[in-house]
């Protein structure tokens, strides 16, 4: 049953970001929260999204305190909706993958309650 449920949420988060362009520019938003303060994050996006998030570059920088500079890279291995961020203190790993991983280990785990 668990894993049906995960198989379940893959489909409709997949579903979703193909259908959403704002998914991406969320996930971005929520990895650079996530990341240790940096003045510049280099972000590596699929190629689909460049162009979209070129536009919003100057909204996602405007809502990150001490945030000057982010740099899109074009990378055909990250999935529609997901990103890598590095910056010179730590790396996010908000790829789909990653993020349906977490999923999956949050539904599979052993609840004794």
């Amino acid at each position: 049953m668990k894993e049906l449920v995960v198989n379940i949420s893959e489909k409709i988060i997949r579903h979703s970001v193909s259908q959403q362009e704002d998914t991406i520019v969320a996930t971005i938003k929520e990895a650079i929260q996530l990341a240790v303060k940096s003045d510049e994050f280099q972000i590596q996006i699929n190629p689909q999204d460049l162009e979209s998030l070129e536009q919003q570059k100057k909204e996602i920088i405007d809502t990150v305190n001490g945030l000057d500079n982010i740099i899109f890279h074009a990378d055909s291995s990250i999935e529609r909706g997901g990103c890598k961020l590095e910056s010179t203190c730590c790396t996010v790993d908000a790829s789909l993958t990653s993020q349906i991983e977490i999923i999956r280990d949050s539904v599979m785990e052993d609840d004794n309650s």
